[in-house]
């Protein structure tokens, strides 16, 4: 998306393109001021810090932090993290910038958004969505194939250890409500004081950057014809449909180039050219497909192999006929 997604490409098993890669996402953190941007985002999730002192932030503020960094900070382990070098710089824009000529700026080469919102401030939340309309009116994202695409963006409600519950609980329409109307992932209640509910929505955002930067969804030249039946969104894919674990941060999701649906690693090994449906080099199928493909190649050599003793005994069977004719004609009356 935007300047950090090209166009997915069909390439084999076992590719060593993604290893050693470097990634920088920008991310810009928006919000009114004294939501907690930085103590939220900056200084607790980058830094583990929490100083309970709060601070306008002057034009903008950034942090610059490994994804191997950050998943080591909420307990990953660093070995399990993806081959690809990641890095997040988190960009927090000033409360006061909002609406200002600096911000487009400020958003230049952004390809997601954080906006943060107050739970003891209610009018935050309704202020946030102005924050997410002036970030998708001045970033230009651009799918694969030159389409329109909104810029993915997560809410966090900050603050919410100083509300009771039922005062959270008649926030809840609204947000929905903003979540629906802005198409945004989703609104996360978290607590910067109480390190609540800060780590897993980030990941989560990393996870769709990191996933529209390669892409494994299936996309065939409207030449070859071909449509796959059971053809599954990337995005709508939570668990592996072999194995049945959870996708996370750490795993790929790889389509089964065969069926359509979508794997894990351990649920893909193999990689066959697929020439009905336009692959002529190994392309990756889950071990399902791989089972049936392996088992009608068995059939069909089992079946050619019948077919060729048969037409040899009749061969042979013919020959003797014909040698047994021969040698009647040839017998004294």
């Amino acid at each position: 998306m935007g300047n950090e997604v090209s166009e997915p490409q069909r390439r084999p098993s076992g590719s060593s393109s993604r290893a050693n890669k470097q990634y920088t996402f920008k991310i810009v953190v928006l919000g009114d001021r004294g939501t907690g941007k930085v103590t939220a985002l900056i200084n607790r999730v980058v830094h583990g810090l929490y100083t309970g002192k709060e601070r306008p932030t002057t034009g903008v503020e950034f942090a610059l932090c490994s994804l191997n960094d950050f998943a080591t900070s909420v307990g990953g382990d660093r070995t399990a993290i993806r081959r690809d070098n990641v890095r997040l710089m988190l960009w927090d824009v000033g409360g006061q910038e909002k609406f200002g000529g600096k911000t487009r700026f400020y958003y230049e080469h952004a390809v997601a958004g954080i906006v943060v919102a107050d739970a003891t401030k209610p009018k935050t939340i309704k202020e946030a969505e102005a924050w997410v309309t002036d970030l998708r009116a001045k970033v230009a994202n651009k799918g694969p194939n030159g389409e329109n695409m909104s810029v993915p963006v997560i809410m966090f409600v900050n603050k919410v250890d100083q509300v009771s519950p039922k005062q959270l609980s008649a926030l809840t329409p609204s947000l929905k409500e903003f979540v629906r109307s802005n198409d945004i992932m989703g609104f996360w209640t978290c607590s910067a004081k109480e390190d609540a509910n800060l780590n897993k929505p980030v990941q989560m955002l990393v996870t769709k950057l990191l996933e529209q930067r390669h892409s494994d969804e299936i996309k065939l030249e409207r030449s070859e014809g071909y449509s796959y039946k059971n053809w599954q969104p990337l995005e709508l894919a939570t668990h592996c449909a072999a194995c049945q674990t959870e996708f996370s941060l750490f795993t790929w999701k790889h389509h089964c180039r065969s069926c359509g649906l979508i794997y894990c690693g351990n649920c893909t090994p193999h990689a066959v050219a697929l020439r009905d449906k336009g692959y002529t080099t190994p392309v990756k199928i889950c071990i399902n497909c791989h089972h049936a493909l392996v088992t009608a190649a068995k059939q069909k050599s089992s079946s050619s192999s019948t077919t060729t003793t048969s037409s040899s005994s009749s061969s042979l069977s013919s020959s003797s006929s014909s040698s047994s004719v021969s040698r009647s004609a040839k017998r004294p009356t």
